[in-house]
């Protein structure tokens, strides 16, 4: 049995594009990751509510991930 065209394509011209989609979506889920695992276990964002300045930094790394997503 032979893989989908679309789910295998070596050295076809979308691989390319494929790997830089993937990567970018890698770290978009990477950097929400981060943040919700600190917002989780910071007592300064449960105390507060609000965002401590570590919790702001990955969310601002987060936003840039996804604006970088919808530059491609």
């Amino acid at each position: 049995m032979t893989a989908a065209p679309w789910k295998s394509n070596p050295g076809g011209v979308s691989s390319p594009v494929r790997r830089t989609i993937t990567a970018v979506e890698t770290a978009v889920q990477g950097t929400y990751r981060q943040w919700i695992e600190h917002a989780s276990k910071c007592d300064e964002c449960h105390a507060t509510g609000n965002r401590c300045s570590t919790a702001e930094r990955l969310w601002q790394a987060y936003k840039a991930a996804q604006r970088e997503v919808r530059s491609l």
